[in-house]
């Protein structure tokens, strides 16, 4: 039983440092407490809650963006503003009215 419960440990620490490390594969900035996604990226965050900056997609007037379907607000195209606070859990960006893909946010991090 112990060489099974230090093979549990083996594998979740592996896991939590190839995604700690994977940074280079996510176009967000990822920092401890706080992240940068533009429209169309995906990033990883591994603090929790976690900031989120974002920028908008170029255009003229305003985009809604929702979060999980959910509205977050309506933002000034092509500014970089702030999303609010995201917990533990994958959470997927939407801007209505814009051309661009899903934004995807994978927060990692314990509170």
């Amino acid at each position: 039983m112990k060489l099974f419960t230090m093979n549990i440990h083996l594998a979740i620490t592996f896991c939590l440092v190839t995604l700690a490390s994977s940074s280079s594969i996510a176009s967000g900035t990822n920092n401890f407490g706080e992240i940068t996604l533009e429209a169309g990226s995906s990033g990883t965050c591994i603090s929790s809650p976690c900031k989120v900056y974002f920028v908008m997609p170029p255009g003229s007037g305003s985009y809604v963006v929702l979060a999980n379907n959910m509205k977050v607000g309506s933002y000034p195209a092509g500014e970089t503003v702030s999303l609010g606070g995201y917990w533990t859990g994958l959470t997927t960006f939407k801007v209505v009215g814009s051309d661009v893909g899903p934004t995807r946010l994978n927060v990692v991090g314990r509170q």
